[in-house]
């Protein structure tokens, strides 16, 4: 198996960042990079009906019991590079489609990227609660959300562009 990192910014050419340290400070240099396209698939927790609201996490860097998930491609993100990604799509972007084509058909109301520093600043024990990005989006679309509710529609799904790099 192999573990490719992923410098993730969706759709964005200007947030990415020269050269990139692993957590025990392995340092890569910019041109061991290649950029590729990302899907990153995650499991819904919540839906409202009443507001057509549903939060889940949109990716996860680390798991609660501290292992490392692989996306579909066995691939990893670091809290770091997902955090700067998350800000740049909540400033530039907001919507969500339905299964990334077509016309928005959602809106990203909430946003948050649990850091280990964020949850330290807030008392939120480590262990807890995965570290990664949990958003809720506005469904505009009844059609949509019926599939959401029905279970057809079971996790949300970031597309964006990245630099992959060999760890």
């Amino acid at each position: 198996m192999h573990n490719e990192q992923w410098k993730a910014i969706p759709g964005y050419e200007g947030a990415y960042s020269e050269s990139v340290y692993l957590d025990d400070g392995t340092y890569i240099r910019h041109d061991e990079f290649i950029e590729q396209p990302i899907n990153i698939n995650v499991e819904i927790f919540k839906s409202n009906e009443f507001e057509k609201l549903v939060s889940g996490w949109a990716s996860v860097t680390k798991n609660a019991d501290g292992s490392l998930p692989l996306d579909w491609h066995d691939d990893i993100i670091t809290a770091e590079v997902l955090e700067k990604a998350a800000i740049n799509f909540m400033l530039e972007y907001r919507e969500s489609g339905e299964m990334h084509k077509g016309e928005p058909i959602g809106t990203v109301v909430e946003s948050i990227v649990f850091t280990k520093q964020k949850m330290e600043a807030i008392g939120i024990p480590e262990g807890t609660i995965p570290e990664g990005w949990f958003i809720t989006v506005k469904i505009h679309d009844d059609e949509v959300f019926k599939k959401v509710v029905n279970g057809e529609y079971k996790m949300f799904s970031i597309q964006g562009r990245a630099r992959r790099l060999k760890v």
